[in-house]
């Protein structure tokens, strides 16, 4: 939606937006008070979109690894020894399937801005969410690993056709809202919440619009 702001009605200094960027630039200068409880509003608003996505886990899972090799201590792994002494990452912190974080906006992708970020923690979460049927051998990304207390190496891991197709052979179909959300659980679960989420977030800015305005109305008398 386009944004308007000015620094009071009464005053000839205005700022038009239709990127969320240059408005929220824009109130921060003007009013940081307002720009600070405008982020906080957002966290609230994404907290109903996280218990969605939870949810979905939850019921798709049932807190239990879905599939074969999974079962096991590493990075990507459900078992519970990943992070102790002896395991390749000791250290590491182990997240649950159904972790799922508000985080506050941070810079925006793709020429989208969000108010907030819901975010999976769980590698073996993601693995499970989106993983889907391939034929042909594909390679993993490199990344870096410090093995046993050694020096940091980095690797790569081969994925063969056949150990990724039974890998998810008892898990349910990959939904496709779009050609690039392709997910079981975790968007099925924000679809459900985000039309309201959208709806509340307008209010929200609206509502610190109308503030702000008479707040410095109110300093020009």
């Amino acid at each position: 939606m386009a944004l308007k702001l000015y620094s009071g009605r009464a005053s000839a200094l205005k700022v038009y937006a239709s990127d969320w960027k240059v408005f929220a630039k824009a109130l921060r200068e003007i009013d940081k008070e307002q720009s600070f409880a405008l982020k906080k509003r957002f966290k609230e608003i994404a907290r109903p979109v996280q218990e969605s996505v939870v949810r979905e886990l939850k019921e798709g899972y049932g807190g239990k690894a879905p599939m074969r090799g999974m079962l096991h201590g590493g990075r990507t792994g459900w078992s519970r020894d990943y992070g102790n002494v002896g395991s390749p990452v000791s250290g590491a912190r182990r997240y649950p399937y159904s972790s799922v974080l508000v985080d506050a906006f941070t810079k925006p992708k793709r020429g989208q801005t969000g108010i907030a970020r819901i975010r999976v923690r769980s590698a073996a979460t993601t693995i499970a969410d989106v993983a889907r049927k391939f034929s042909g051998r594909a390679y993993t990304r490199m990344y870096k690993i410090r093995e046993f207390g050694g020096e940091e190496i980095m690797r790569n891991h081969i994925l063969s056709p056949k150990a990724v197709n039974q890998m998810i052979q008892n898990l349910g179909p990959v939904s496709k809202p779009s050609k690039r959300r392709k997910s079981r659980q975790v968007y099925p679960g924000f679809d459900k919440a985000y039309p309201e989420a959208k709806k509340e977030a307008e209010v929200a800015i609206k509502a610190v619009i109308a503030a702000t305005e008479l707040k410095i109305d109110r300093k020009n008398r």
